[in-house]
């Protein structure tokens, strides 16, 4: 991030917290007047509402805490003038009343009080940012905070800390928790169930879906008759829906046809809660019902369509992707309407390296393994980067840009409102971080804010919004050396996906994951036994000595795969001699149209091949790859298809191929078949399409045509589809090499 006046202030700030936290255990002492401190307070709202979306942000980690696990009954009330700074006030909890609108900037800020009038500043992090900030805080909502924090901030006040969505109670209005003196009208508790359900539908319009829940819950417990039962139900099941809670809104949507009988507006309902639960079927049968009552009804079968497409990819793996590709490429951000797919792998204990995915049956290479939706993710949208900020956590010094708390954000908030879900974030590695062992507390689930971040930091993924693009750009990129999309590299999208973060790390991986939008697709890339382990490589294989032996402390292991094995019984010496050769290739590379280039570089690449003993059907030779695959380049460019044909041909045996036919020497178009499956490199679909140029270029149409197939079946691997092939590396061979080897 090139902007010295942010990060100024970036340091700036973060050396006062350090200084403020040196203020830990004192009260905070004397504090301005409280209309002084409104208005101060009501200036930086108004401020903030001006202020650019897109403007660069910052947001502090604190030091990792846990969240409160005991009930509200056994905590003891305390009073904000009780407070200390930097500080968990454990055991205890605050009731507090908002005296001013909120407003929301990376958190939601309020002026609170408690019962003596005393006020501070209430900073409730991770929070719904769909939602209304009024529907959050509005003036006059009372909360609890349990076990209150109360934080130093940079310029010299303090507020107080919520990090913990399981912290925070927000009490409707009819609680009668809430002090006498703090209740607007206490003759609204004697209101009817009618009376409740008109105020939850004039929240509900004002899009207030929290305070509409808590009215129609009020009206539920005032007598109603049959019919306003049902009504109250299914109106709050809509609240539910708007506000995620999907397993709340089935059972509110099932309590309203119980009450009085499956209507139209209840199934419907229904159908809309158990589709957002992945629950296809069920739609199916449901939507299928109310079409044999009323077959012309346009939406039942709209809706119908939608969820026989999404079971279908369920439970077969039927994508159609060229859609998915273009939704992802048209929606901001990129949330796609698709289901996951499960396919032949299931996820048990992989010995050291705890669990794994492991195949069920014999797969082939290509074949499709899942098609994941992300149970969490954040956009990046280079247009726009409004939910891109720098992270600072003062508990680990760590800074960096990105999108991970909107994700933080968007899991917390996930779980919190369907509490079924939290396993399947939870069980995933969390390094050593110790979190509670309580699931549920005052009949709401324990949110661990801090166990959230520290299972993105080991399993999130950064991705661009469409897996061609990010093929196209990666692979240029490599080609040229440049990077193509800066934006890209900076500001990243990034997501979690629970059964794929199972998936240990080998450099010589049997797999590739690749993401459109929301949607992670993993194909085999070799052929792969029943009951043998899925892996994919969390970084790419590199040639360096140095790094290799450091680059996965950050998931506290080190690669024990077939190649880092390689590199490690293979001295210093015989490393610096494959780098000094690499460098001497490079030489000749960009002198490519030198007369002794190709010779220099055919003599560079024998020299390369003796510094290796394994053979590298069983060891891959990443560095002598890289050189063969740029002499294959180079020799189509100056058409000299027989040579082409060879290099290309070396290229995949130093990945550990085998292939069998496809010599350029011979008279017949014999047949080119892969036997074995090395690894797997994304530049290895251009290295097909040399394959089908130069056997086009020495009148071999058969070798040519099949060495497109396995072109299409390599470019499958990368992206997750092949139906884009023809619209991408399919007009290079159609137009011939000049855009892609020039």
């Amino acid at each position: 991030m090139e902007n010295p006046e942010f990060m100024r202030l970036v340091n700036w700030k973060v050396q006062a917290i350090v200084r403020a936290q040196s203020r830990k255990g004192l009260h905070p002492g004397k504090v301005p007047p409280r209309e002084e401190v409104i208005k101060e307070f009501m200036a930086q709202r108004e401020k903030t509402s001006k202020l650019s979306p897109d403007r660069l942000r910052f947001s502090f980690f604190p030091p990792a805490y846990p969240p409160c696990t005991r009930p509200l009954s056994e905590l003891k009330k305390t009073m904000l003038n009780d407070l200390l700074l930097e500080t968990h006030h454990r055991d205890s909890y605050l009731l507090l009343r908002s005296v001013t609108p909120s407003y929301r900037d990376n958190t939601v800020f309020s002026i609170v009080e408690d019962e003596s009038g005393d006020f501070m500043l209430l900073e409730l992090y991770y929070q719904d940012r769909q939602r209304d900030v009024e529907d959050i805080v509005k003036e006059g909502t009372v909360l609890v905070v349990k076990e209150p924090y109360l934080r130093p901030d940079a310029n010299g006040g303090h507020g107080v800390r919520v990090d913990h969505l399981s912290d925070l109670i927000r009490l409707p209005e009819y609680d009668e928790r809430i002090p006498v003196v703090w209740q607007s009208d206490s003759s609204a508790l004697q209101l009817s169930a009618d009376t409740w359900k008109t105020k939850g539908n004039n929240y509900f319009n004002s899009r207030k879906y929290n305070n509409a829940i808590d009215c129609y819950t009020r009206g539920l417990d005032c007598s109603p008759t049959v019919d306003e039962i049902r009504a109250l139900n299914l109106n709050r099941s809509i609240a539910f829906i708007k506000t995620k809670q999907f397993a709340a809104a089935l059972a509110d949507a099932d309590s309203a046809i119980a009450a009085t009988g499956p209507t139209e507006k209840a199934l419907i309902c229904k159908v809309q809660a158990l589709y957002h639960l992945e629950r296809f079927q069920e739609c199916c049968e449901i939507l299928k019902g109310l079409l044999e009552g009323n077959p012309s009804n346009a939406v039942v079968q709209n809706e119908l369509t939608r969820a026989t497409e999404r079971l279908a990819e369920q439970e077969t793996g039927s994508y159609q992707f060229k859609k998915l590709h273009a939704a992802a490429n048209k929606l901001r951000p990129p949330l796609l309407d698709h289901a996951t797919y499960i396919g032949p792998v299931i996820v048990k204990e992989a010995g050291a390296y705890g669990r794994g995915l492991f195949t069920t049956k014999d797969v082939k290479a290509g074949d499709l393994l899942l098609c994941e939706k992300a149970f969490g993710y954040a956009f990046a949208d280079p247009e726009h980067k409004r939910d891109v900020a720098m992270i600072i956590n003062m508990g680990t010094n760590q800074q960096w840009f990105g999108t991970q708390t909107e994700l933080i954000r968007a899991i917390a908030q996930k779980i919190y409102a369907n509490p079924s879900l939290i396993s399947a974030i939870t069980d995933l590695y969390a390094g050593a971080y110790e979190s509670v062992d309580v699931a549920e507390v005052d009949g709401k689930p324990v949110v661990d804010t801090f166990l959230i971040e520290r299972i993105m930091d080991a399993n999130a993924f950064g991705c661009a919004p469409s897996a061609v693009q990010d093929h196209f750009e990666e692979t240029l990129s490599a080609r040229e050396g440049v990077a193509v999309n800066k934006d890209k590299y900076t500001y990243h999208s990034c997501g979690v996906w629970p059964i794929t973060s199972h998936i240990n790390h080998s450099c010589y991986s049997n797999a590739h994951r690749s993401i459109t939008g929301d949607m992670l697709t993993l194909r085999a890339t070799q052929d792969i036994p029943a009951n043998t382990e899925v892996t994919i490589s969390y970084k790419p294989p590199v040639p360096d000595f140095d790094e290799e032996r450091i680059r996965f402390r950050s998931w506290g292991f080190v690669c024990r795969c077939v190649l880092c094995e390689d590199d490690h019984g293979t001295c210093k010496g015989t490393h610096d001699s494959r780098k000094d050769l690499h460098k001497a290739a490079l030489v000749y590379i960009r002198r490519s149209s030198a007369s002794n280039a190709t010779s220099k570089l055919e003599s560079i690449a024998t020299s390369l091949a003796d510094t290796y003993t394994q053979p590298a059907a069983k060891a891959p030779r990443i560095i002598l790859f890289n050189l063969l695959f740029d002499l294959a380049r180079i020799y189509l460019r100056k058409k000299q298809p027989g040579n082409a044909v060879t290099s290309a041909l070396r290229t995949f045996q130093a990945l550990g191929y085998v292939i069998e036919g496809g010599s350029p020497d011979t008279e017949t178009d014999m047949s080119l078949v892969v036997k074995r499956w090395g690894l797997f490199q994304n530049s290895l679909i251009e290295c097909w399409i040399i394959l089908v140029l130069a056997y086009s270029d020495l009148a071999k149409p058969g070798l040519s045509g099949q060495a497109e197939m396995y072109a299409k079946m390599s470019y499958k691997m990368s992206v997750g589809e092949d139906e884009s092939f023809d619209e991408t590396y399919g007009q290079h061979i159609r137009f011939g090499a000049a855009r892609l080897f020039a």
